[in-house]
């Protein structure tokens, strides 16, 4: 975002730690704003989607796809991903492309794939654990497959980085699931949904749960921000989060103001803006 830009940046996305990119661009799937055509819970385009007129060039998956795969760097714990692969060779491949690029070193391999399915990464740099999962059907099997195997390896921070799906678009970061629910948090139930936040390449959209978690990715073409996801709170007036998986960390909060059931006026540290409910 440029300086001094008048929209909400309480979900900050200028620092990035890791970027996830496939390398098959001609291929993907393409996010339809108007149709809201995007993926069902396993990341796979539903068939209506495709070659939609407000969508093109959108096209099929690969007749033997498509992959997934995911990339790590053991010594720098950067992770790379590729998605809406035609086979799991080039997935592969674009995968450690990906962790290279996201200056993850020249030790980057694949160490999980998927063919229709979901796949995920977690990882504890301090103990120099990491753990993995592949082939599962929804990311939130992704996310508690892959922080388990981090724990019975050792790991003591493990933190989600990545849940992609082998038919994810490459336009953008993969989104998270909505993390499990948290303890102890004060909710106001009126901020519970899934909201969005129009920018000029498209839009963010933040999912709360009721649970006190929070799910943040973003559909804007051609600028990658990272997805991530963590705790959220909200009561009197008053909201705060802190993003504990995916490529971002940070911790804010500020203030929100209901305009009706379905928009909410909030300020952060970076700025104030308008949210709409979509769910």
């Amino acid at each position: 975002m440029k300086p001094g830009a008048k929209f909400l940046l309480a979900i900050h996305l200028g620092s990035v730690l890791f970027i996830t990119a496939a390398g098959g661009g001609a291929r993907a799937q393409v996010y339809d704003a108007i149709t809201g055509c995007y993926s069902d819970e396993a990341g796979l385009a539903p068939e209506v989607c495709y070659n939609h007129p407000n969508a093109a060039p959108s096209a099929p998956p690969p007749p033997d796809g498509p992959f997934v795969s995911v990339a790590v760097s053991m010594t720098t714990f950067i992770v790379g991903a590729s998605y809406f692969e035609p086979s799991q060779a080039e997935a592969d491949k674009d995968a450690v492309k990906s962790c290279i690029n996201n200056r993850g070193g020249q030790d980057c391999r694949v160490v999980s794939w998927a063919r229709k399915e979901c796949t995920g990464i977690a990882t504890s740099p301090a103990e120099h654990a990491a753990g993995w999962a592949g082939g599962v059907r929804t990311r939130l099997d992704a996310w508690n497959a892959a922080l388990e195997q981090c724990r019975i390896n050792g790991g003591k921070t493990c933190k989600v980085m990545v849940t992609p799906c082998a038919g994810d678009t490459w336009q953008w970061s993969p989104p998270l699931p909505l993390p499990p629910a948290a303890k102890d948090t004060q909710l106001d139930q009126g901020t519970v949904g899934t909201w969005a936040f129009n920018t000029p390449q498209g839009r963010w959209v933040w999912e709360i749960g009721a649970g006190g978690t929070y799910e943040f990715h973003a559909e804007t073409q051609k600028v990658y921000e990272p997805s991530h996801a963590g705790r959220f709170s909200a009561s009197n007036g008053k909201w705060s989060l802190e993003a504990t998986a995916g490529g971002f960390i940070d911790v804010d909060g500020g203030t929100y103001v209901f305009q009706g059931p379905n928009v909410m006026k909030m300020s952060g540290k970076y700025g104030e803006g308008y949210w709409y409910r979509i769910k």
